[in-house]
């Protein structure tokens, strides 16, 4: 069995794409850079991610991570081929704790959308890069994007408390923690910001 049956078997027949015109489709970022994947994924859970990344791991499959595509670097592209996973699914808010000030949401949210969700509570998530009205959190991350607010506020780093992390070998892991501050240990919270 292939590696692109065996995450059809994950992610469902409706969620992988190897049609070269769907690989086309998301071959490009908003930089003048080209990379065609092998396959387009679009998983809904964090296991299904990790899943898929066990199966690249032992296979020695390159995957690229993508949000909205965004990116004017490149840095979302496949450039070797391989799969290109877009996390644009797994798009939900799944808290706001107005007291202790934080949300946890998943990657593909858009920032526009948390900060409507956010300014019906009074808050708003600063960072608000020239893409925010289709930029995904998991994005912003991925690059510490910032944008005009961030000479008053600060960027992307400065206000994430922690993550859900799928590591390369689909190993899940958690970082920080929703205390303001902690010296427990590495941060590993602002190691992955900007990865």
């Amino acid at each position: 069995m292939s590696i692109i049956e065996e995450v059809r078997e994950i992610v469902g027949p409706e969620h992988i794409f190897t049609d070269r015109i769907e690989c086309l489709c998301n071959s490009r970022d908003m930089s003048v850079h080209q990379g065609v994947p092998d396959a387009v994924i679009y998983p809904k859970t964090t296991e299904q991610v990790s899943a898929i990344m066990k199966l690249a791991s032992r296979d020695k499959v390159p995957v690229i991570a993508r949000g909205s595509g965004t990116s004017t670097t490149g840095a979302v592209l496949p450039v070797r081929g391989g799969l290109l996973v877009d996390l644009h699914l797994m798009n939900n808010i799944l808290e706001i704790n107005k007291e202790d000030f934080y949300a946890r949401v998943e990657p593909g949210v858009i920032c526009m959308q948390l900060n409507t969700t956010l300014a019906k509570h009074g808050l708003m998530f600063p960072p608000n890069p020239g893409s925010e009205v289709i930029a995904t959190i998991g994005g912003m991350v991925n690059t510490n994007a910032s944008g005009h607010r961030a000479v008053k506020y600060g960027t992307t780093k400065d206000y994430i408390k922690g993550l859900k992390v799928v590591l390369v070998d689909g190993t899940i892991i958690q970082t920080g923690t929703i205390t303001p501050k902690t010296s427990l240990g590495y941060d590993l919270t602002r190691l992955f910001c900007a990865s």
